[in-house]
């Protein structure tokens, strides 16, 4: 069947938050160690990607209060306000090949979607970014308040542009097992490795991760353009 749109994943996918020379920033508090606050962090995770209302300052109150720490408010901004800066460079930095196969897709004539599980704070560089205006729908977890692999979340992307999910190709990175949950739901689907082959072992290997033997890879972007050239 000939296919009339394309939807993303957004991280490690379209952007990426590998970083060769990431060093540790300082913890909010001494008494407060950076492990304790990922593990307390990695649980709530998902309440901020279902939930508008909550980001990383209300988050960050709550475990202070679990971990009966007491941080000041101001360094709890400025600590927020960080992880808001460190999340818009994700946005400017995104390569040029990844922004000219874009625009080549929209040239050929697909619509073009994102499909995304995140916190609005994930999304906040979105607005400027420049891939941007080539988008013709965003189906955002914090928004709709489903995440993938809810096949729910690939339903409502299909509807918001009126097309049937066999019209449709996804690619995506295969975290939350998104590639398995789109190919159930009816959707032609790569997987991109352009990023993760850069990522150490542990990420290739994390839970919750397709097996990604089971889809055709592509180790570059701009391979996409040839199987949409077939595909319409």
């Amino acid at each position: 069947m000939r296919k009339k749109a394309i939807f993303f994943d957004l991280f490690e996918t379209l952007i990426t938050e590998y970083d060769p020379d990431w060093k540790p920033k300082p913890d909010l508090s001494s008494e407060l160690t950076r492990e304790v606050f990922n593990k307390h962090w990695s649980v709530r995770r998902k309440q901020m990607e279902l939930n508008k209302s909550i980001n990383f300052v209300s988050i960050t109150h709550e475990i202070l209060k679990e971990t009966n720490c007491i941080i000041d408010n101001q360094v709890i901004q400025d600590q927020y306000q960080l992880y808001l800066q460190d999340k818009i460079k994700l946005y400017q930095n995104i390569p040029k090949e990844i922004i000219e196969t874009i625009y080549e897709l929209k040239k050929l004539g697909y619509m073009i979607g994102l499909i995304s599980n995140l916190s609005q704070d994930d999304f906040v560089g979105w607005i400027d970014c420049d891939l941007a205006c080539f988008f013709d729908t965003l189906t955002l977890s914090f928004q709709i308040e489903v995440l993938k692999p809810d096949t729910q979340i690939f339903e409502v992307a299909c509807k918001s542009i009126n097309i049937r999910p066999e019209e449709c190709i996804y690619v995506g990175d295969g975290g939350s097992n998104e590639l398995s949950s789109a190919r159930a739901f009816g959707m032609e689907t790569y997987y991109a490795s352009w990023y993760i082959e850069k990522w150490p072992s542990w990420k290739k290997t994390e839970s919750g991760r397709d097996n990604v033997n089971d889809f055709q890879r592509l180790s570059d972007i701009k391979e996409l353009v040839n199987i949409a050239k077939m595909a319409w």
